[in-house]
């Protein structure tokens, strides 16, 4: 009923030597599970983000493909680290670069028989048309930003909400 996995086997995992690959694990996913009876997505969402400072940088994916509802539906808040380039909002450059350098710095451990759904956190966000100019340099031009808003924002998440309509279950999920 408590926070899966035990806190003997985050242990076991902080302690554990470094596999094969040599690169040790950073992070190690953990998450309480509870019934989703009277919890929507869109109700989480509106609580998670207008109790968190950082409720700029927010979202709600919902798994619906046309009339159909899919199976998850993933809400978050607060990101650990936001990256965005722009004019006004950081470096002008090709964003991905810098954000694969970001996501490289952590490796997840395995734990066994965890089951988690497909998405547990990470970078989520946007690259616009805009970056086009970074990967085919023959296009750039000179244009009016109109929108003021970052060429790329990339959200830096570790723990989020994730809806799992089959079983009519929550999971909050965050890495240690």
């Amino acid at each position: 009923r408590g926070v899966i996995p035990s806190l003997e086997t985050v242990r076991s995992i902080v302690d554990a030597p470094a596999p094969s690959s040599g690169k040790k694990p950073n992070l190690i996913p953990v998450y309480r599970q509870i019934t989703s009876d009277l919890i929507t997505p869109s109700a989480a969402y509106l609580k998670v983000s207008a109790h968190n400072p950082d409720s700029d940088y927010s979202f709600l994916f919902e798994s619906a493909a046309t009339e159909r509802v899919g199976r998850y539906s993933f809400v978050g808040a607060g990101p650990r680290k936001v990256l965005a380039t722009g004019p006004g909002f950081g470096p002008e450059c090709d964003p991905l670069p810098a954000l694969e350098a970001e996501l490289a710095q952590y490796t997840v451990a395995h734990v066994p028989g965890l089951q988690l759904p497909p998405m547990t956190g990470g970078a989520i966000g946007y690259a616009s048309y805009d970056l086009v100019r970074y990967f085919e340099p023959k296009t750039a031009r000179t244009m009016k930003d109109v929108l003021q808003i970052p060429e790329s924002l990339f959200m830096l998440f570790d723990t989020i909400v994730a809806f799992d309509r089959f079983y009519g279950i929550i999971k909050v999920i965050t890495f240690l």
